[in-house]
């Protein structure tokens, strides 16, 4: 999934489900960051200082050449959680994987169920930080739908056809899973028409059932049930599904997310660290040049702003998601 599922719907999903006041556009930029988080930054409280106060995690990497360890900590943890082996889509060869991606998995549901407890316990203690926690694991639960079928690592279980891109993840695929109203062909499959509409209206229905859950346990209310309407709107939003390999018809559906949301005021991927650190310019004599050092605005506050927050989120997903997978990374002969 792109920014489209990620930031607006998953925005959209959070107002009808009851989140209030700024609460949906912290999940939505948490759930879309984490694609966006893909460089490691070093923080500092003074541009003078030598060592910095914080360094960040990065949840996604364009560099598929890191160490496979790395690399591990990244792909199956943020967009490629293993799935259950029951619910494997029948392919063409017959063949398995430890690590393959199915949607709403046990794995997946685990984290989401454990996310969301202790986003609530936060909350009801006057801490919305689980906020951002809950937009993290919300980008993992949704992308198993967009990516099932495919492992967060190098396998030529993931090829399609003749391609030459190195088979991690859905290299293969292109972009082809994660756009809107998207018709397209996995030839591994013995049903390889694959229509986006369907699942992804599954990855909305069932997020929604999270997020409405969360808003009772913090309230203590029942509340409405919203779902039938937000269903109709993403249906009439997406259209009729197209093929081909060009994405058809974003900017037109844009649009119209913007007209139904009422709270979500738009993504800008470097927002949140503008909002906390200053790039200052500082002289290295031992380059005799100049280096840029990100700094903190107001070091004495720095845990509070949004970007540290999430920061703080993806260094907890990691830690989480590590010790839930680890059986199934044992199966697949990983040591993390």
């Amino acid at each position: 999934m792109n920014l489209e599922f990620h930031y607006w719907i998953t925005g959209i999903i959070a107002e009808r489900a009851g989140f209030i006041d700024d609460e949906p556009q912290i999940i939505a930029y948490s759930s879309q960051y984490v694609d966006d988080n893909d460089f490691e930054i070093l923080v500092f409280d003074d541009e003078l200082d030598v060592v910095p106060s914080y360094i960040s995690q990065v949840s996604q990497t364009m560099n598929i050449l890191l160490p496979r360890k790395d690399i591990m900590r990244i792909y199956p943890l943020f967009h490629f959680i293993p799935g259950d082996q029951p619910q494997i889509s029948n392919r063409q060869d017959g063949r398995s994987h430890p690590m393959n991606t199915t949607p709403d998995s046990s794995y997946a549901n685990t984290l989401m169920q454990y996310t969301l407890k202790n986003a609530a316990s936060r909350y009801k203690a006057g801490d919305k930080g689980g906020l951002y926690r809950l937009g993290v694991m919300t980008h993992a639960f949704v992308d198993t739908w967009a990516h099932q079928n495919f492992i967060g690592w190098f396998d030529d279980f993931n090829a399609i056809g003749s391609n030459i891109i190195p088979d991690i993840g859905h290299a293969d695929a292109l972009h082809h899973p994660d756009w809107v109203g998207h018709r397209w062909n996995d030839q591994r499959l013995k049903v390889y028409d694959v229509d986006n509409i369907s699942r992804f209206l599954g990855a909305a229905r069932k997020t929604y059932a999270y997020f409405a859950d969360f808003r009772q346990q913090v309230t203590g209310k029942t509340l409405e049930n919203n779902w039938a309407g937000l269903e109709s709107d993403l249906k009439i939003i997406f259209g009729n599904s197209y093929s081909g390999d060009d994405e058809i018809g974003a900017d037109a559906r844009l649009a119209q997310y913007k007209c139904i949301s009422k709270m979500l005021t738009g993504y800008d991927e470097h927002e949140w660290l503008s909002n906390a650190t200053d790039q200052d310019r500082v002289f290295n004599g031992a380059t005799d040049g100049y280096d840029q050092k990100y700094v903190w605005k107001d070091a004495n506050s720095k845990a509070n702003t949004d970007w540290h927050r999430f920061q703080e989120a993806v260094k907890d997903h990691v830690i989480t998601a590590t010790n839930v997978l680890r059986p199934v990374f044992a199966q697949a002969g990983i040591v993390l």
